[in-house]
Order: C-alpha cells, then structure tokens, then sequence
C-alpha cells in the first residue's frame, strides 16, 4: 500500500514538474548556454529556480544532460539544492490535521481550469492536479495504523545498509530521488522503519537518481556522457556528505525532523564543498569519457518517453542539430565563393561539398524522425509550434545545402566547357554571395544559441539587398547578350543560373526567420 501511494504521489509530482519545465524549462537552458562574467551564478541560479519549481532533480538532469554543457557542476549544485526543498515542505505537511480535506478542495478548483479549452490556463490546471494528487497520497499515507510488536521488532533489526541499497534500487527504478523519500518517512512516521534505515535510504537515493542521467545519454554525443559522469561525482560526494551529517553531528529535534531536513542540509553543505573541486570532477569525468578524434558523430537519438520531460530536451537536441546543419551550409558556401575566383583546389572542394551535403541531408532525415516522434507525444501548444517551426527550419538548410551543391556544378562546368562570363563578372559574383555568406551566418548565430532570435526586419532587409543585386545582376547579363556581339551565350546563361540558386540560399534564410517570427507572434 505505501508503493502504491508513492506511485501516486509521483504521479501529482510529474504533473506539477512538467508545467514547471515547460514554463522554466526555456530560462533554465537560455542560462547555461551563456557565457561571459557571472556564468557561475547564472547557472546556479537557473538550476535552483528549476529544481525548486519541478521538485525533481531528474527533471532538470535530463535538461542538463541534453545541453551537453562543458561545466555543469554549478547548474548541478543549483538543481538539487532547488530539489531539495520539496522533502521539507513534504515532512511538514505530512502531519498537518485535515490534509484529506484539504487535497479534495485543491482538486476541486482543477475543475474549470482542466474542462476549459483555453491553453492559457493549461499550466496551471496541472500544478493543481499534481498538487491535489500528492496532498491525497500523503493524506492516505497518515491513514495506516501502527505497526503490531511484531512488526516493530523486525523493523528495528532491518540494516541501515539494507535501506542504503534499497535506496538506490528504488530511486533508479523511479527515477527519482523524491519517491524513496516519502517511501522512507511514511514507513518512518509509521513506525515501520528506524529513523537510522529510513536516513540511509535517503542517502541512497541521491546517488540512484543518477541512473537518469545515465539513461538519457547512454547513446549521446560525449559531452552528455560526461555531464552524466559529472552528477555521478556530485551525487557520489553528496551522498557521503548525508553519511557524515547524520552519524556525526548531535541530534536535534524529533526523527521525522531530521530526515526532512537531511537533504536540503546535504546539498546545502555541497555548494560550498564542491565548489572549489569543479577542475577535479571536470578532469575525473574527461578521463572516464576520453576524447577519441576518430570517433563517429553520433546520429540524434531521442529520448524515451518514460525520462522525465523527455519532450523538452529532443528539443533540445534537435536544435542543436539544426545549429551544426546550419554550420554545415556555411562552410559549403565559403567552398563556393572561394571557387568563383579560383579554379585551383575545385576538385577537392567539390568532393568536400559532397561530403558536407550527405551530411546535411543525413542530418536533416534524423530530425524528421526526431520530430515525428515527438509530436506523438502529449505536448502543449507552445511545444507544438516549436516542433512545426525545428521542422521547417530543418527543410530550409537541406534546400541550401542543395543549392549550394547546384551552384557548385554550373560553376564547375564553366571551368570545364570554358564558359566565358562578362569582365565585370567575377567581382560581382564575391559581393553577391557574400551578401548571402553574411545573411546565412545571421541565421546560422540564431540557430547556435549566440543570438535570442533573428530580428525579421533586419532579416527582411538584408533579403530585400540580395534581391536588387540579383536583378541588376541578371539585367547586366541580359544586355550583354543583346549588345555585345562576341557575348559567350552559354556562358551568360549559366551565369544567370548561379545568380539564381544563390539567390535561393537567401530566400532559405528568410523562410527560416519567417518560421521563428511566426512562432513568436
């Protein structure tokens, strides 16, 4: 019975820590990709305000995991301690007189906010639901009668490394550190468990919910293997920081007390303990995860549904995908500038162009799956859109990657039929696709996460530029072919051609603002 209120108990807690990271989820991620002075604090800060809202630190190590960050300790810090907060609220409330009652009004209030139709109200109507789930799991939980004689001599020879590991097994199994904590405090208040078992599996915990991260990145890229490894180290510390605390400091106040303040007092301690080693554990985790430079990238795998808020971080993973597409179509536009003044190395920048257009297109089809899958999931209207916006974006820079691939071969065929353009022709196809180079790299800064979002009137202008050098470009070649008469016909025509795919890459990048305007409007 008290498995079965735990269930229930994590099933409120799941609603309450899905609207969090859906309405924290964008701020928490905005933060550990910035740099510049004050990181430190910044991600502290957005972790604490993650792990306090969502009361999960699986939650929020799913998100980090999915950022592959390179120095996650502080964000780390700040998700649990946030967490953290969640056992002493619960050990208070426990105990509270006409808690029954009390859940069944919350659950109440649901009711117009859960049959509205409105997506504005969808946050809160899940707050409410988790809220009235949970208080009725901890109101039954206080329902259960004392333990006979029997029972209590049997609970009082159980072995506090027997809760430690059941800790742990259970933890991983929820994935959860919050679960085996009401497990242990309701069997505690219950007369159940010995205060000692009861901290131990607490204790245990902290180190199973590490299991999450290993889920999640077991088939990532490096960087998210190691932030697995780095809360391993975390939680490792952490859980002998709980050891520590609990045999060594003097006892104060009842038992039911202490165990709920021992986690936020653990994680508490380990900000300023862990702090100064953050070089070690980083070094630690590097040696555990060595880099290998003939490694294969990875392909983009998504989450399982069953990982807390899985949704939130595919996105996370799509869009870094779509920022490597992006890197990808710049670096094979540079490739096609660089040969309309030189015909030297066109070979080998034609295969090269191959190879990054396979990739490109190979990158493009994993999204696609990514998404699809995605959107079979539950989501709310704000993950919805930005599904349907990843899912353009993905389009446009697999349409550029083919344009720049057209462009390359007129370009190489007017080398090898010695096609001759106009005199003036050579400088002005640099300045035309360096307009375009200028306009991707915009986009391509967006997609990287070292711009907010792409402004559409700047946006609009720089394709509104492209569009009058293309047409005095096409007019120029127009009128070579009707006044000069030793004109290369061939020649202008192919001429036009490059001019128009080119110009196509632009409109890719328009249609990629366009997308990410649409969403915010």
């Amino acid at each position: 019975m008290h498995l079965g209120l735990t269930a229930l108990f994590l099933a409120g807690l799941h609603f309450v820590s899905g609207a969090a990271v859906r309405l924290v989820g964008p701020g928490f991620r905005a933060d550990l990709s910035g740099s510049g002075t004050g990181k430190e604090l910044r991600r502290f800060r957005a972790g604490l305000l993650l792990g306090a809202a969502s009361g999960s630190a699986s939650s929020g190590l799913v998100q980090l995991v999915s950022l592959e960050s390179r120095d996650p300790l502080w964000a780390t810090l700040g998700i649990n301690l946030g967490a953290a907060l969640f056992p002493a609220v619960v050990a208070l409330v426990m105990p509270l007189p006409g808690l029954f009652e009390a859940s069944l009004v919350v659950a109440a209030l649901t009711v117009p906010l859960r049959a509205g139709v409105s997506f504005n109200n969808y946050a809160q109507g899940k707050v409410l639901t988790g809220v009235a789930l949970m208080m009725l799991a901890l109101a039954l939980a206080g329902l259960f009668p004392a333990p006979g004689a029997p029972a209590v001599a049997i609970a009082r020879t159980a072995s506090p490394v027997a809760g430690w590991v059941s800790g742990v097994i259970l933890a991983a199994l929820l994935r959860s550190s919050l679960g085996p904590f009401v497990l242990a405090i309701s069997l505690f208040s219950q007369g159940w468990l010995t205060a000692d078992v009861a901290a131990m599996g607490i204790a245990g915990a902290m180190l199973g919910v590490t299991a999450t991260g290993f889920l999640a990145a077991r088939e990532l890229a490096r960087g998210a293997r190691r932030t697995a490894v780095h809360h391993l180290l975390y939680s490792l510390a952490a859980t002998i920081l709980a050891l520590a605390l609990w045999w060594v400091l003097p006892e104060f106040g009842d038992g039911l007390l202490r165990l709920a303040l021992l986690p936020g007092a653990v994680h508490l301690m380990a900000v300023p303990v862990l702090a100064p080693l953050q070089g070690l554990i980083a070094r630690v985790a590097r040696r555990v995860v060595p880099d290998h430079p003939d490694e294969q990238e990875h392909p983009i795998h998504y989450l399982s549904p069953t990982l807390p808020e899985s949704l939130d971080a595919n996105l996370v993973l799509t869009r870094s995908a779509l920022a490597a597409m992006a890197g990808r179509a710049y670096e094979m536009l540079l490739h096609v500038i660089n040969v309309t003044q030189v015909e030297d190395g066109l070979q080998e920048a034609t295969e090269r162009l191959l190879e990054l257009r396979a990739a490109v297109r190979l990158q493009e089809e994993q999204v696609s799956h990514v998404l699809t899958r995605s959107v079979q999931l539950p989501c709310s209207r704000a993950q919805a859109e930005q599904i349907h916006q990843q899912q353009r974006i993905a389009q446009e820079l697999a349409l550029i990657g083919d344009d720049c691939f057209k462009t390359m071969r007129l370009i190489d065929r007017s080398y090898r039929k010695q096609y001759r353009f106009h005199q003036e022709s050579r400088d002005e196809l640099f300045a035309f696709t360096a307009q375009i180079l200028d306009f991707l790299k915009y986009i391509s800064e967006f997609l990287e996460g070292n711009i907010d979002h792409p402004d559409w009137g700047v946006a609009n202008q720089m394709e509104e530029a492209i569009d009058k050098v293309r047409d005095r470009l096409k007019k120029r070649s127009r009128n070579v072919l009707e006044k000069q008469d030793d004109a290369d016909i061939r020649g202008e025509l192919t001429f036009i051609d490059i001019i128009a795919h080119l110009e196509h890459v632009g409109d890719r990048c328009l249609g990629v603002a366009e997308a990410v305007r649409s969403r915010r409007g």
